[in-house]
């Protein structure tokens, strides 16, 4: 795209493994004074509901997730918003489009959103009644990144919540992660549970086994969705913004207006860009694999550093490296090289 004020370069790469269906989405809209673009990346539902929200998820296809679902209904109710009123600020439109999600699932339920109109249509879920908090584990989710840059004024306004990630390439070499992965903590202490269980257990092969308790310490993240206290209050040290229709997003909600100047390129992506690493190693070597992702994706473009890494995920990693982040999940990124 150019301008008066400013001129780059957009590539979009939308990737998963062959005959899957991936739950990441994007959404690029331009015109001659701004760009607004999101990622959108569907969460796996945490407990599976036995088909209450199929009249959601046929809107899309027959083999349709709840986390397929929450990212594309996402992403086209932007689309929509943005395109009827192109200035909006993103705070509200990001949260407009969360309340109209609850409403759809409000209308499959009764309703009401409580795990009590839930377990009425979900009657072999009864682990529901234990805690008003756990309607989240079987909610449709999805993590989101939405920028708008104003190429007049060579700035960047960020909405975000959860794992997707916006990146500045720096014109002094850095790489810069603009929102915080408000994920990695739990992610990460469910991961340790499921690598200390899995070398207790003296297996070779992991994809062999399977941990019931590292199972049930992923499902229970989920509960830090749109996150609350048992007394109904925040708390900003564990929630996660993310896309369920629970009124709490505002409240973890990241934003952001960003200067461009000095900026040399913009990378919106979901966490599938990451370059894999073991789980010990992860945060020692980011810095690292952020410099080598954009190495790569400068020198030769976005496409070919996700074949890249696809080939890297192939490579048999020892099982005492187990768990490896970042392997083979579904990768969906925007790259904006600025050009002036």
């Amino acid at each position: 795209m150019n301008t008066n004020n400013t001129a780059f370069t957009l590539e979009i790469v939308h990737d998963s493994k062959p005959d899957h269906l991936t739950e990441d989405t994007y959404l690029a809209l331009t015109d001659e004074g701004s760009v607004i673009l999101a990622v959108a990346d569907g969460a796996p539902q945490r407990v599976k509901t036995s088909g209450s929200m199929r009249p959601l998820l046929d809107r899309y296809s027959a083999d349709m997730t709840p986390g397929g679902y929450a990212a594309r209904f996402t992403r086209d109710r932007l689309r929509e918003l943005f395109t009827e009123q192109p200035d909006r600020d993103l705070t509200s439109a990001v949260l407009a489009v969360n309340t109209e999600l609850g409403e759809d699932l409000k209308a499959i339920y009764g309703g009401e959103l409580t795990t009590d109109t839930v377990l009425a249509a979900e009657p072999d879920l009864p682990f529901l009644a234990e805690d008003p908090r756990f309607i989240r584990l079987v909610l449709p989710v999805c993590c989101i990144t939405v920028a708008r840059v104003d190429v007049q004024n060579q700035q960047l306004e960020v909405a975000h919540g959860a794992d997707t990630a916006l990146f500045f390439f720096h014109d002094d070499g850095r790489v810069e992660q603009v929102t915080p992965d408000q994920m990695e903590q739990h992610d990460h202490r469910a991961l340790s549970v499921a690598q200390r269980l899995f070398h207790e257990s003296g297996e070779t092969d992991y994809n062999a086994w399977r941990a019931p308790v590292a199972r049930a310490a992923d499902i229970r993240n989920g509960i830090y969705h749109n996150f609350e206290n048992p007394d109904g209050t925040p708390d900003a040290s564990v929630g996660v913004g993310v896309m369920n229709g629970l009124p709490q997003l505002e409240h973890y909600l990241f934003t952001a207006t960003r200067s461009l100047e000095g900026v040399a390129g913009i990378l919106l992506a979901s966490d599938g860009i990451y370059w894999a690493s073991p789980l010990e190693t992860a945060q020692e070597t980011l810095t690292e694999r952020l410099l080598l992702m954009r190495q790569k994706i400068e020198a030769h473009g976005l496409s070919h550093y996700v074949a890249e890494k696809r080939d890297y995920d192939q490579q048999t990693f020892p099982a005492s490296q187990y768990p490896v982040i970042g392997r083979n999940d579904d990768i969906t990124g925007i790259y904006a090289r600025i050009l002036n």
